[in-house]
């Protein structure tokens, strides 16, 4: 587990932001762009990153405050995000996080299947940073999701 200011998982928890992010995305390029835009969006919350499916998971389990978002990341090494995805929504200690789909495919079939796994949001990474910059912004601070409790 990564936090973008390099503070070890323990020493993030014992922080007082009470507002969280963990992306699960196994490109550091795209982790690294992505924290910097929560970063700057000035939204406060921090970023925490994990490489695969399974670091997420076990942060999870050991956590004593869950992150407010999860952005999965699909196409992840060993445990897929669709199974993370799963695994998740079927527990009740983390069905209640909504998590934002964060990846390069922008087929149907992963989108409605993703939704029908309980996915809060399938935003396709843009090719734009100013595009990911208000799709971000939007999810964060405006609630925009399609499986929202406001939906």
């Amino acid at each position: 587990m990564k936090e973008t200011d390099q503070t070890t998982p323990q020493q993030s928890r014992e922080q007082t932001n009470p507002k969280t992010i963990m992306i699960i995305d196994d490109n550091p390029d795209d982790v690294y762009i992505f924290c910097e835009i929560v970063s700057q969006a000035n939204l406060s919350y921090s970023c925490l990153a994990a490489e695969t499916a399974e670091d997420g998971l076990q942060f999870l389990e050991d956590a004593t405050e869950m992150p407010n978002f999860i952005f999965l990341d699909l196409n992840l090494p060993g445990t897929k995000g669709q199974e993370f995805l799963l695994k998740i929504k079927t527990q009740p200690k983390f069905a209640g996080i909504p998590v934002i789909i964060y990846t390069s495919s922008w087929q149907k079939k992963d989108i409605d299947e993703t939704k029908e796994l309980g996915a809060a949001f399938f935003l396709t990474k843009p090719n734009k940073f100013d595009e990911l910059v208000a799709s971000v912004y939007s999810i964060l601070q405006d609630g925009t999701y399609f499986n929202s409790p406001a939906a």
